[in-house]
């Protein structure tokens, strides 16, 4: 990101309460055009309590391509 003229608006952080899971991070930048993008590791996945008000997208796992 800062090579391609991003800002970084924090420093790697631990995420917070359903994002919490070992070795989870993320990260603020601001764009060269002003917008703010968070990254985020989930490598352990995250809690989404079922009744939460909003869903959450997750793709599918990709399948290695058959040859």
């Amino acid at each position: 990101m800062k090579e391609a003229g991003g800002k970084p608006l924090s420093n790697i952080h631990a995420n917070t309460r359903f994002e919490d899971t070992e070795g989870n991070g993320t990260v603020y930048f601001k764009t060269p055009w002003g917008s703010l993008i968070e990254l985020q590791t989930l490598p352990e996945g995250y809690y989404y309590p079922e009744y939460s008000e909003a869903e959450a997208y997750i793709p599918d796992e990709l399948q290695p391509s058959e040859s």
